[in-house]
């Protein structure tokens, strides 16, 4: 993974949306034990997320209690791992594991355009990956309206 992760999030959350942990793992470390998450997605994101079954007060209650999750990603750009997530673009840490902080700031390359029953034509938002623009659009066009919606 090119980039260390991190953020704070409920796992009941986490786990309606990618199900439950696929795999554990003793750290040897003395740091405890881990449930280990391992995410594809179809544009070619991969992220690890880890997990602590324990924190300094004892057992983590994954029901109620705010769990940190920890991990990697193969794509330093923060909003294209917390537009897959599902997550708070602001609740979402990223250390670059090699390069530089520049990694961190990424263009806003793609745009989202509309085009209304008139012909008129409007940018709706830019975002900086693909898949998040193309899920846009998506989401856009099926509200069923007279609007066109495609990416620049």
């Amino acid at each position: 993974m090119a980039t260390e992760i991190g953020f704070n999030a409920f796992a009941s959350v986490l786990e309606e949306r990618f199900g439950p942990p696929s795999d554990g793992e003793d750290v040897i470390d003395g740091l405890g034990t881990f449930d280990i998450q391992k995410l594809a997605f179809p544009c070619g994101l991969a992220v690890e997320l880890w997990r602590a079954r324990e924190s300094f007060g004892g057992a983590v209650d994954f029901a109620n209690e705010i769990a940190r999750y920890t991990g990697g990603s193969t794509d330093a750009d923060r909003a294209h791992v917390a537009f897959h997530l599902g997550i708070p673009l602001d609740s979402l840490w990223t250390v670059p594991r090699r390069g530089n902080a520049e990694q961190l700031a990424m263009p806003l390359r793609f745009t989202v355009m509309r085009r209304d029953d008139n012909g008129n034509e409007a940018e709706v938002t830019r975002t900086t990956n693909r898949c998040e623009a193309d899920a846009i659009a998506a989401m856009y066009a099926a509200r069923g309206h007279k609007q066109t919606y495609w990416v620049l």
